[in-house]
């Protein structure tokens, strides 16, 4: 562990960028950015309710990227600043639609980002097909990519193929560490994304000899205890545990309660976030979970821009990016390639040039390119654990698995 950031340290002396302002991000308020010739996009995210706490992470992201393209301006296109217009759909389902509309009438508008979950995202997913407005997304819900859309592409990889992925994880600890695979529980949020978790899951696991008992729960669910009390009965020694934010905290808190501690593997957003491991503090420390990219990562270690990019954040924040920070971090690169390479500065001409993108990401083995569909074809995913660097303080999220990508040894959670 020392090692690894004793590493990140050497790289961001090396390949530090220079820090940027950061910005407030009230709904439809755009980015300071120079005078003159100006081109907009937009980031719509819930800026209030439930996502706001993705939202602001995505938001610092985005600054930070804009801050670096207004420093020379999008040669492409004679020097042109990026300015953001900033849309809150209020993590709101039926909000998310309205605000689409609302924000992308602007025509000046060239391309979008968003939406901070794929329950958000699918809403909006007409309307920027109906004002041919690409977007760049790092929702996984399986159907995002499935609807026959031209102008959304989704940077992640999706949500079932998770469990493909954990499988070999699962193989792994079985072989390599001893662990018992006779019993896996599967507890997930019952939209898109957990859905297709779980129902690979069902598919997957079972190759491996396991016993699944499967629940899925609502959202904005508030007592997990019924689920739990059947997992503890049924013997369940391992959760194979997706949602967000707010249904990992109960999650956790309900176990604490019942003194019942499985090994949980984690999916979806939820605990891939810093406030999941500030709020458990040291007890968050081993937790496991699937994600696309930790900042540990050897590919990132040994990039001077993405690695630069992570310091920037770092120095700028006082913090680590969280996997949403570093999807939108990545979206935003590809979106910078896309506009120096677009043939005119028009929503179709982006769209073009984003579906042709090479860029290279944060994904530990491919660039980001995308299928006919807006697939990612070159996402994957990395098992990652919580842990914390003594000297600072700091929980970061460290790649434990596969060892292609891993700069750290796996901890047997306590």
């Amino acid at each position: 562990m020392k090692r690894a950031f004793a590493l990140l340290l050497v790289l961001s002396m090396m390949f530090s960028l220079s820090a940027c302002n950061t910005s407030d991000a009230p709904e439809e308020e755009t980015a300071d950015t120079p005078s003159g010739e100006t081109i907009k996009m937009a980031a719509i995210y819930g800026f209030t309710g439930s996502g706001s706490q993705v939202a602001t992470s995505c938001q610092n992201a985005i600054d930070l990227v804009v801050s670096n393209i207004n420093e020379t301006g999008i040669e492409n296109f004679g020097g042109a600043k990026l300015e953001v217009v900033y849309g809150d759909n209020q993590s709101t389902e039926n909000v998310a639609r309205t605000t689409a509309e609302r924000v992308l009438e602007d025509e000046d508008i060239l391309f979008c980002i968003g939406a901070g979950s794929s329950a958000l995202l699918i809403p909006m997913l007409p309307v920027t097909e109906r004002l041919h407005v690409p977007v760049l997304t790092n929702n996984s819900g399986d159907s995002i990519t499935e609807q026959g859309y031209q102008y959304v592409f989704r940077c992640s990889d999706k949500s079932g193929t998770i469990a493909e992925f954990k499988t070999d994880f699962y193989q792994w600890l079985g072989d390599e560490r001893g662990y018992d695979l006779d019993k896996i529980g599967v507890l997930y949020v019952d939209y898109d994304f957990g859905i297709s978790a779980a129902e690979s899951a069902e598919e997957n696991y079972t190759k491996i000899g396991t016993i699944i008992e499967s629940e899925s729960f609502p959202a904005d669910i508030s007592d997990m205890s019924a689920l739990i009390t059947k997992f503890k009965a049924s013997g369940v020694e391992i959760i194979d545990f997706t949602g967000e934010l707010q249904n990992a905290r109960l999650f956790f808190d309900t176990l604490d309660a019942m003194d019942y501690h499985p090994l949980v593997i984690g999916g979806g957003g939820g605990m891939a976030q810093n406030e999941f491991a500030t709020g458990l503090g040291d007890s968050s420390i081993g937790v496991l979970l699937s994600c696309a990219f930790t900042v540990d990562q050897k590919n990132i270690l040994e990039n001077d821009r993405l690695n630069g990019l992570i310091q920037q954040y770092h120095d700028t924040y006082g913090m680590y990016p969280d996997e949403n920070a570093m999807f939108a971090l990545e979206e935003m690169l590809v979106a910078w390639d896309a506009l120096e390479s677009a043939a005119e500065p028009t929503r179709e001409a982006v769209r073009d040039a984003i579906a042709a993108s090479q860029t290279e990401g944060f994904t530990w083995n491919q660039p980001v390119t995308f299928d006919e569909t807006g697939n990612n074809t070159g996402a994957s995913w990395v098992m990652a654990q919580w842990k914390k660097n003594e000297e600072t303080g700091e929980y970061y999220l460290s790649c434990v698995y596969p060892e292609a990508a891993a700069s750290s040894e796996f901890i047997d959670p306590e």
